[in-house]
């Protein structure tokens, strides 16, 4: 019964770590420290499915999303801290007369969606320390700045803040 305690202990402190996204180290990614915190999200996952949890369970889920992103970020290049806003696609006072348009011209998509200056070319990817990873797929904001594609604006005031950001050097389109 101990050993079943401890168990459910330690992936709780894991899990609790990796849901508060406490991985990432200013001014870049250790592939180490990503590797390692690779190996504790394995781990706990593991512990918790000899302990029967379901593949389906939230915690495992979360684990395993934590892993993805630390293999995704072993390739980014820190940026700094952005000013991030949100605007809603669907509103003429944040869009004016393009609502629910990119100036790539893809449809804009919340959660995936967003506008930065011109030095980042349509279709890199982002990661916002926090928030999760993202396309440019839109303009309108100025250096240090970026603006989340939102479904509404609570949404918006939601996100609103300063985030670490670092960019994924692969590009999915061009400009």
């Amino acid at each position: 019964m101990k050993k079943i305690i401890a168990y459910i202990l330690a992936a709780a402190v894991v899990v609790a770590l990796v849901m508060a996204g406490r991985t990432t180290a200013k001014a870049g990614f250790d592939d180490e420290e990503l590797t390692a915190r690779q190996v504790e999200a394995h781990a706990a996952a593991e512990l918790l499915r000899e302990l029967g949890v379901a593949e389906e369970d939230p915690a495992i889920q979360a684990l395993s999303a934590e892993w993805w992103r630390c293999e995704e970020l072993k390739d980014a290049r820190y940026l700094g801290v952005y000013t991030v806003t949100g605007y809603d696609i669907d509103c003429p006072h944040c869009q004016g007369k393009y609502v629910n348009q990119s100036a790539s011209g893809v449809q804009l998509t919340p959660g995936r969606s967003v506008a930065m200056c011109k030095d980042f070319p349509f279709g890199t990817e982002i990661y916002i320390e926090g928030l999760g990873f993202y396309v440019v797929e839109d303009r309108g904001v100025g250096p240090g700045q970026i603006d989340v594609a939102c479904n509404n604006h609570s949404e918006c005031y939601a996100l609103t803040g300063h985030y670490e950001v670092w960019v994924l050097d692969r590009v999915e389109g061009t400009e």
